[in-house]
């Protein structure tokens, strides 16, 4: 007697290897980014000078709302964000408190952002210049000693010559913190121990 055999009629289910679902995910995640492209290409827009219903003259374009301030005038008036007075030349001194810890600060923003090319004591030949960029200025010349510190901050904020701007790098509060250094700086050079008190010659000679 023979037992018949039942064949199944279709294949029973492949479980799909990772490799799959992740390809599988991945055109899924290209297809719904390209929809959000395609959505902002073509978001609804006024063309320069397009009628607008939307008001009362017909005009797409607007005035600037009152007391809006173009983007390089914002610091205009303001000697901590400017480095400038009231009539726009350049502050002669540091305008806030100079301390100790002011100074120090600046030394750890001076040595990230400045030596690499001004050197660790200001003289110009910072590491960068030792493999071929054009050397800055050293900092102990007469000349860079008779600048206002409004300058300084300046060069800082919008670069001078090859420099480029630090202004996006070094906060307004932290380009004072470094004029304070580079200040200090210049004083180490050619410091004259008989302008200190008998104090602090004490003090630093005692110093290691």
């Amino acid at each position: 007697m023979r037992i018949p055999i039942h064949f199944p009629t279709t294949r029973p289910p492949t479980r799909r290897r990772p490799t799959e679902l992740l390809l599988a995910a991945l055109f899924l995640g290209l297809g719904i980014f390209a929809a959000g492209c395609s959505d902002m290409i073509d978001q609804s827009r006024y063309d320069p000078y397009a009628p607008s219903s939307l008001w009362a003259d017909g005009r797409s374009a607007r005035v600037f709302p009152t007391g809006v301030v173009p983007v390089d005038q914002v610091t205009a008036g303001n000697p901590l964000l400017s480095g400038k007075g009231p009539d726009g030349s350049p502050v002669t001194s540091i305008p806030v408190p100079v301390t100790v810890d002011l100074m120090k600060h600046g030394e750890v923003e001076f040595n990230i952002y400045c030596s690499p090319c001004h050197g660790y004591a200001g003289q110009g030949n910072g590491i960068a210049v030792q493999h071929g960029m054009p050397a800055p200025p050293n900092f102990h010349t007469q000349a860079i000693y008779n600048l206002p510190d409004g300058t300084i901050f300046d060069v800082i904020t919008n670069g001078y010559g090859r420099m480029f701007s630090y202004g996006y790098r070094i906060q307004p509060a932290d380009r004072w913190a470094v004029i304070a250094y580079v200040r200090a700086l210049e004083l180490s050079q050619d410091a004259n121990p008989q302008q200190l008190t008998p104090d602090e010659r004490q003090k630093l000679e005692a110093m290691p």
